[in-house]
């Protein structure tokens, strides 16, 4: 998804958040607080991560999803520029 916002624009950074917010697992069995971030840049390769934030209410998990997914783009951005 990262990689597709940035074919879709002109950015030179994209962040994407997918995962399993709740209250159930999905359809492929998936557990509830499991997340995926990815940032691409323009030029580099995709970095990605894993997060199992654990059964704590939907809300919760999408909060906590959302401040992660911050800090793994201003960590990104803070690389590209050394």
């Amino acid at each position: 998804m990262a990689e597709a916002g940035l074919e879709c624009s002109n950015a030179d950074i994209a962040l994407s958040v997918t995962g399993v917010a709740g209250p159930d697992r999905d359809e492929d069995g998936k557990p509830v607080g499991l997340v995926y971030l990815a940032c691409a840049r323009r030029g580099e390769s995709t970095a990605f991560v894993e997060k199992k934030l654990g059964k704590q209410g939907r809300s919760r998990i999408r909060y906590l999803a959302a401040a992660k997914a911050l800090t793994f783009l201003a960590q990104a951005g803070r690389e590209g520029d050394k």
